[in-house]
């Protein structure tokens, strides 16, 4: 890169898991495993622009859920910086199926349904 001057790199990765297994069947684990990486890299090859796109719009749909918090100068007070930081951290670490391709229908519309259960008001840390 010269002086002066930026590169911007993307690069794609994948990440499959297997079950749990004995040492014995690590070979034969590892294989299905690296199989099932390579091809979802070939999916996600076919449509990097979407990808990311759809990346994206997915983060933005995270964060818009219409609930803010307000800066508080309050002793100890649990900010909107540390609580969106943890969010960030727990939804980047979990799996979400209601944006995965190969979820059902019915199963996303299942997933849709909970999200709307009214469950009270706030009662934990004090912001004020």
């Amino acid at each position: 890169v010269e002086a002066r001057s930026t590169l911007t790199l993307e690069v794609l990765t994948t990440v499959n898991y297997s079950k749990p297994s004995t040492q014995g069947d690590y070979a034969k684990n590892k294989d299905i495993v690296e199989k099932n990486a390579i091809e979802n890299m070939k999916k996600a090859l076919l449509k990097v622009q979407t990808l990311k796109e759809d990346h994206i719009k997915i983060w933005q749909q995270l964060w818009s859920t219409g609930f803010t918090i307000s800066y508080s100068k309050a002793v100890d007070a649990i900010n909107g910086d540390k609580i969106n930081a943890t969010m960030f951290y727990v939804l980047s670490q979990v799996p979400s199926p209601y944006h995965d391709e190969t979820t059902p229908y019915e199963k996303k519309m299942e997933l849709a349904n909970s999200l709307f259960y009214a469950e009270g008001c706030y009662s934990g840390y004090h912001t004020l």
